[in-house]
């Protein structure tokens, strides 16, 4: 059996979920959906166990990310100047309003040049929303 090193799986395992993309998708989403606590449980001892060595990294490289953040606020002035006077004069709500979560909720500006317009998302929500966003974005082919 012939090893794929890009993948470090088998080159016919990589071949079967190419063509059984979807099949595998749905299995994994109702797998997902069935042992959903266990998932959860997981996922609250790998966060736990591996804050400090995130903690760690961070300091290792904090410069690094000092210079990311400060191009990041220099490169969306509008986007940063939004988020401040929401910061500001908007207070967080208790729910998500997508799915009614009351863990993480974060706000979410759907356009900067309104900054005090809103959605309070939890994480989860949020990160889909943007993740959506960037599926549905127009490529420009300048």
């Amino acid at each position: 059996m012939k090893d794929c090193y890009k993948e470090k799986r088998p080159i016919y395992d990589r071949r079967y979920y190419q063509k059984h993309k979807e099949k595998h998708r749905n299995f994994m989403k109702n797998y997902r959906i069935t042992h959903k606590d266990e998932i959860e449980k997981y996922d609250t001892n790998y966060r736990a166990t591996h804050r400090k060595e995130k903690k760690q990294h961070y300091e290792r490289n904090k410069t690094k990310f000092v210079e990311q953040n400060r191009k990041w606020r220099e490169n969306h002035p509008d986007a940063r100047n939004a988020e401040q006077l929401a910061q500001r004069h908007i207070p967080i709500q208790n729910e998500c309003e997508m799915c009614g979560s009351t863990q993480n909720i974060e706000r979410h500006h759907p356009d900067y040049s309104q900054p005090l317009k809103v959605m309070f998302l939890c994480s989860r929500c949020h990160r889909k929303l943007h993740n959506r966003l960037k599926v549905e974005a127009p490529i420009n082919a300048n």
